[in-house]
This record gives structure tokens, C-alpha cells and sequence, in this order.
């Protein structure tokens, strides 16, 4: 049995919720107060209702590529969780146990960053396997069939100044030619020629999720 977690109070959350009911083979934990990583752990480990050895574990929550996670690890956590958080979380595991399971999490773009991964890994006992979306990840719920669940392209610019006007934000995403559904390579990931340039828009995406 799979057992999921989406502790948050958004309705993103909310639609992961919808999400781990629906699933077959999975019971959603949904505990009164319980808001935390190492909460969710202590309950798979000792609840009475938890059948044991348990399968995968799920976790729903916002994210993004810079290397947060907004789901606490545990009890009086500030804020969301980052790298330097991770660090000084240790949820452990018993000594000569195999790994058995994997911790799937379900939040936009932090498996563009693997280092994260890796901590989260550590930061779980360093003994099971982690995995997490490299694009953004949708839910869209329609309560009269159930929830879909999608990864999707997500384009992005970082910089310090806004764009003055609209022409600039286009002539900046052309240059970095982000990938459509109907563009060849570009050269700029692969060295190819003919590449087209266009408008940037979101496609839904079949990638696949990175892992730890």
C-alpha cells in the first residue's frame, strides 16, 4: 500500500489530496495538526491503521527550481524548506534494512536541482529512493471523472531589472531558445541548424521526473 501526504492549504494541495484518494493502492494521511515530513514518517512508522512494510510514500506540495520545497520537515520549522533546512534534518532509518521504497514527491521543478534531491535523500535516512517532476507539475480535477495529473513546460527569465515593455520580454525568450512541440532542436542544446524561433508557450510535457 502507497501512502500519501499533502499537509498544505492551497488548492493545489487540495487537488493532491483529491489525487492520493483516488489513486488505487493508496490511502491518503490526512491527521489533524500532523504538518510536517517527520510527522508523516513517525505516523508511517507507528500508526495502528499503516499496513507495514509500506510500498511508496507520496508528498504534494509547491515547489520550485531555485531549491525549495514549502512543506515543513518539522515542528517549528520557519518558512519553507531549502538546502541549509535540509541539512539539519535527520529522520533515519533502521540500521541493515533494505531499500525497499521510494519517496515520490509531486512539486513543480525541483528535479532540475539533484543536489537538492540528494540532501532530501540524506535528510530521510539517506536510505530510500527519491523522486521529483523536472518541469511543472499540474493537477487539473474534474470532480464528475477525477483528477489528471501532468508535467508541463515551464519558460523562465531571472533577472534583476523588469522588461520595459512586452517586445523586450519576447526578443529575451526567443534568444534563449526555449523548445516548442513543433521546432526542431535548436543549436543552442545540440548544435543543430534550422532552428525556428517563435513565441514562447507552455506544452504539456511527457518528460521524465529526476531522481536521487
Amino acid at each position: 500500500m502507497d501512502y500519501g501526504f499533502a499537509p498544505g492549504g492551497t488548492p493545489q494541495d487540495g487537488r493532491a489530496r483529491t489525487l492520493f484518494t483516488l489513486r488505487a493502492n493508496t490511502k491518503l494521511v490526512s491527521v489533524k495538526k500532523m504538518v510536517t515530513v517527520r510527522g508523516f514518517a513517525n505516523h508511517l512508522r507507528t500508526a495502528a491503521l499503516v499496513t507495514r512494510p509500506i510500498d511508496d510514500a507520496l508528498l504534494g506540495a509547491h515547489a520550485n527550481s531555485e531549491g525549495w520545497i514549502f512543506i515543513p520537515m518539522f515542528p517549528g520549522q520557519k518558512g519553507g524548506t531549502n538546502f541549509e533546512t535540509l541539512e539539519d534534518t535527520v529522520i533515519g532509518f533502521t540500521t541493515g534494512d533494505a531499500i525497499t521504497h521510494s519517496v515520490h514527491f509531486k512539486g513543480c521543478n525541483i528535479g532540475k536541482v539533484p543536489a537538492y534531491l540528494t540532501k532530501f535523500k540524506e535528510a530521510l535516512g539517506d536510505h530510500v529512493n527519491v523522486t521529483a517532476p523536472k518541469h511543472f507539475h499540474g493537477l487539473w480535477e474534474l470532480k464528475s471523472y477525477g483528477t489528471w495529473e501532468y508535467m508541463a513546460y515551464e519558460f523562465v527569465l531571472r533577472r534583476k531589472k523588469a522588461f520595459a515593455k512586452r517586445s523586450d520580454l519576447i526578443t529575451d525568450f526567443d534568444a534563449e531558445g526555449f523548445p516548442t512541440s513543433t521546432d526542431p532542436p535548436c543549436r543552442r542544446q545540440t548544435g543543430a541548424s534550422g532552428c525556428r524561433r517563435k513565441s514562447p508557450r507552455r506544452q504539456n510535457s511527457a518528460s521524465p521526473a529526476n531522481s536521487a
